[in-house]
């Protein structure tokens, strides 16, 4: 991420830190770690910088609240970077005042000495609130830093980018946007108006977990003179395997909606037929171990009864459901089918690892349990969950 981001500021361009499908939280601490001196490349930044971060969430901003940096190191990193530049030839016109947190920590050596504070303590951070930016509670330093240059932070943290926030963001020294899971249409065409509107001279980085969140940015042109770095080591390809069972899966279906499409979605009895036909439509179907009738199946049952003997011609309607659901319950090619491949599934399983089992319930896997031993004859260690 370091070589990516000493791109971006040494060559004045957007550069896109790609991750190799992982999701990197700490990427707003980025520009805080290079103002305060722990990344190496402070030299590339104005003394007083006004970077901004673009995040869209609020954990990012309790990021910024952990207790990461060491005072009296901070000091010694900053006063050696004044020192630095004042010996340039010839000197630049930049301002080398020490910061405001500097002059209040200097009035007061030995109190906050070797304290470790949050980034929000040593750079003021703002956040939009709807028509400027407003200035966040600043830990610690906040009653001390009274007077000198102010380094700051312009954080968007929720809802849509304005025309006026992206103005303001468009011209800060150093600026982070983090899209890695950023959703939303209207969102990426804020983004894509903010780096559009940015001087293609400022140094911006752009971070995504992987390339899908560069699909609508790509789409409009707006990365095609940027720099991509990849970042993490790519996932290593996962082994699967399909085994397939219910082949008449959809022909099924198509029965079940003839059978119970009489049924209304207005009237809260229909919905609640509905409803209970449906899941015990499901355990029959999914059912390998045949011990004993499935509970939906007993609770349609009761309701049908219920039903034959409040309105006889609503339940004469539903007899074909009735019998088709009957009718999967006593299938035993379908059971038969399911239970094999569950067997020869977990028997088969490639590796040296234990194997997880879930079941509905302990009667389950006693009914079907073979000789638990892989292929090669070696036992097997298994975890049954129910």
């Amino acid at each position: 991420m370091l070589t990516g981001t000493r791109a971006a500021l040494e060559g004045g361009r957007l550069v896109v830190i790609v991750g190799s499908w992982q999701t990197t939280r700490a990427g707003v601490l980025l520009p805080f770690h290079i103002y305060l001196g722990c990344a190496g490349l402070h030299h590339l930044l104005p003394l007083h910088p006004q970077v901004g971060v673009v995040c869209f969430r609020p954990t990012d901003l309790r990021i910024l609240d952990l207790p990461l940096y060491n005072t009296t190191a901070t000091l010694d990193v900053r006063r050696s970077e004044r020192v630095r530049r004042a010996s340039l030839a010839p000197r630049s016109a930049e301002v080398l005042t020490p910061s405001d947190w500097e002059q209040g920590l200097n009035r007061r050596p030995g109190r906050f000495r070797d304290l470790a504070l949050p980034a929000s303590s040593f750079v003021q951070v703002s956040s939009w609130t709807g028509a400027s930016f407003g200035r966040r509670r600043r830990p610690v330093f906040g009653r001390i830093a009274r007077s000198g240059p102010e380094p700051s932070c312009l954080v968007h943290a929720r809802g849509e980018i304005t025309r006026e926030e992206e103005v303001e963001l468009s011209t800060v020294d150093f600026l982070l946007v983090d899209i890695q899971g950023l959703r939303g249409s209207s969102r990426f065409e804020a983004v894509a108006r903010l780096l559009n509107r940015r001087s293609t001279e400022r140094p911006t980085v752009l971070m995504a977990s992987g390339p899908c969140d560069l699909v609508s940015l790509a789409e409009g042109g707006t990365l095609d003179q940027a720099l991509f770095c990849q970042v993490g080591r790519p996932l290593s390809p996962i082994a699967t395997e399909i085994r397939l069972v219910g082949r008449d899966r959809l022909e099924a279906e198509r029965k079940f909606e003839f059978a119970f499409g009489g049924l209304k979605d207005g009237d809260p009895t229909d919905v609640k037929l509905l409803s209970l036909a449906k899941s015990a439509w499901w355990a029959c179907r999914q059912r390998f171990a045949g011990a004993e009738q499935e509970n939906e199946l007993r609770k349609f049952d009761a309701a049908f009864v219920g039903l034959e003997s409040e309105n006889p011609t609503k339940a004469n309607m539903l007899r074909l459901g009735k019998e088709l659901l009957d009718r999967h319950a006593r299938d035993e090619q379908l059971e038969t089918e399911r239970r094999g491949q569950v067997i020869e599934a977990t028997v088969s399983a490639h590796g040296a690892s234990g194997v997880l089992v879930l079941t509905r319930n302990w009667q389950q896997p006693t009914s079907f349990a073979p000789n638990w031993r892989r292929s090669d004859g070696a036992p097997r260690t298994f975890r049954l969950w129910a």
